[in-house]
């Protein structure tokens, strides 16, 4: 009771409060316990002292001896109302009464745990980890974090492939398994996304090199940093302390035999490795593109420029040809076609081949990994007209049938949503082509970008694969939660908190999401930060 008004109310800590409530809820505390309906999932309910965040791996035991592992998918704290407690003084309200005094308080007591769900991945027997049935339902059964040989032993029965990609660690402890990705599961279409500074580009170099190493598939790397060009050069020791086994190196270095690098070179110059198209290798479209010149619009010209083709009566020509024919043809068209390329400036792009000088459109079967290095061009249409061209060509030949991994860094630069001009367009369209039918046909994408939500949907959508690193943007992690629906929201918001290589992976490349931190790569990384010494003090 309230002996007075109080003049000033003012708040302090509640010791018996505190005491009180903890009390409270030590005595209802909640038991790790799970139950199931039908034998494929699971439910759970635990106090917060239970630490079982998605991604989790459990084991579940019945009282009647049956074991269970799982995975926990989902984990939310809930807050209910618990009983009414009542203590001397003013403890419950928690206030300095300087006039007052309150001989006894009773409140109600807020009780928060935690609950959650997931998914039965087997029933643990004598020799392993069986299939579970419709008939292994079971209530008020004990949960538990799983030990590291359990989920060794059932992560080892997953790897049904030949070729596994040891790419890393299980999240946890230095005693957690190693993580093998299903060297299979790329015949599916992947995407990896990671903001600056989570360690994209060093991962996708660690996939690379696994896919190099352990597997026979044909690899074309289109790369606007230079991350990539050092592919074939083996480093040192490991920096990052999973020690790369030695026996790797000599095995490393006879499959990097196989990769090819090429840049851009300037035009004139001699280089094997130059990175050139032949004007003449493109598809009509993108010649027509290339010159900003459409059919219906610019019916007149379009007529005189192919009839300026067929002049030149031969299958190999330069823009360089077609430039020198028009100005030595008097026809108003022709006249145009020579203003045209030169008030475009296309000739000047360091792209054309000229002469003998090689075309990669020539090298589409002569490699096992073709980096193509595209940060070097001057002009973003050249970029784009580079992939536009080549998956062209690859599309182009798709009844062979040959598997392909076509791996684009930078993705949203290529296949954007919107993109910026003509060339990048039908570069999009390429890709979503490939994205639509290309598995069918042994054509299948590694896009990598920090910028998901600018990747084209029809290309994002295709994706059966995520490698998710860290994604400050909540908004992103919605948009990609919206696209990979398969992955619980829980899991995915686990990304805004991983360190620099941590990731989560799921997928067809992955018997179940996993949590890793990515290990050691065997060959150096191209491309390098611009250095922050700016940032030191004066």
């Amino acid at each position: 009771m309230v002996d007075q008004a109080p003049d000033s109310i003012a708040p302090r800590p509640s010791s018996e409060f505190a005491a009180a409530r903890q009390q409270v809820a030590e005595r209802l505390a909640l038991p790790p316990t799970a139950f199931s309906t039908d034998g494929a999932t699971f439910a759970f309910e635990a106090s917060l002292s239970f630490a079982l965040p998605a991604g989790t791996f459990v084991e579940i035991h019945t009282s009647t001896g049956v074991g269970y592992f799982g995975q926990a998918l989902e984990a939310v704290v809930v807050q209910r109302d618990g009983p009414e407690v009542s203590v001397e003084g003013d403890a419950g309200l928690g206030l300095a009464l300087s006039t007052s005094r309150i001989a006894q308080t009773t409140f109600r007591v807020k009780l928060r745990h935690l609950e959650g769900s997931g998914v039965l991945l087997g029933k643990l027997v004598e020799n392993g980890i069986a299939p579970t049935t419709l008939r292994d339902v079971f209530e008020n059964a004990t949960i538990r974090v799983a030990t590291s040989e359990a989920v060794a032993q059932y992560l080892a029965a997953q790897r049904r492939d030949r070729a596994a990609l040891e790419i890393g660690q299980l999240l946890g402890d230095a005693d957690t398994p190693t993580v093998a990705l299903q060297a299979s599961g790329f015949g599916r279409h992947t995407f990896l996304c990671g903001q600056s500074g989570s360690g994209k580009t060093y991962a996708l170099g660690v996939i690379l090199e696994r896919l190099l190493l352990e597997t026979d598939l044909r690899i074309l790397i289109i790369d606007p940093n230079s991350d990539y060009v050092r592919l074939g050069e083996l480093r040192g020791a490991s920096p990052r302390g999973d020690g790369s086994p030695e026996a790797h190196t000599e095995r490393y270095q006879q499959a990097a035999s196989g990769i090819r690098v090429l840049r851009p070179a300037k035009r004139g110059a001699d280089s094997p490795e130059a990175l050139r198209f032949r004007f003449s290798s493109l598809s009509r479209e993108n010649q027509s593109l290339v010159l900003q010149m459409d059919p219906l619009a610019d019916r007149d010209e379009y007529d005189a420029y192919w009839s300026i083709v067929r002049h030149l009566g031969r299958d190999r020509y330069s823009l360089a040809d077609i430039q020198r024919a028009a100005g030595t043809t008097l026809s108003t068209g022709s006249r145009d076609i020579a203003l045209r390329i030169a008030n475009l400036g296309v000739s000047e792009w360091d792209i054309w081949a000229e002469g003998d000088q090689p075309d990669v459109a020539d090298l589409v079967d002569d490699w096992r990994v073709l980096v193509l290095d595209v940060g070097g061009f001057e002009h973003p249409s050249e970029k784009s007209l580079v992939a536009s061209g080549l998956l062209g060509k690859l599309w182009g030949r798709r009844s062979q049938r040959r598997p392909t991994l076509i791996v684009v860094d930078e993705a949203h630069n290529i296949c954007p949503q919107e993109p910026d001009h003509a060339i990048q367009a039908r570069a999009t369209e390429r890709a979503v082509a490939i994205a639509g039918e290309g598995r069918k046909f042994g054509l299948y994408l590694l896009l990598a970008t920090q910028r998901p939500q600018k990747i084209h949907v029809n290309v994002l959508s295709q994706c059966d694969n995520l490698v998710l690193m860290r994604m400050n943007s909540a908004e992103d992690v919605q948009h990609l939660s919206q696209t990979f629906s398969f992955i619980s929201p829980s899991l995915m918001a686990r990304s805004t908190t991983f360190a620099q290589g941590q990731s989560l992976i799921a997928g067809k490349i992955a018997p179940t999401p996993l949590l890793a931190q990515f290990g050691a790569r065997l060959s150096h990384e191209g491309g390098s930060d611009v250095p922050d010494t700016w940032a030191s003090s004066r």
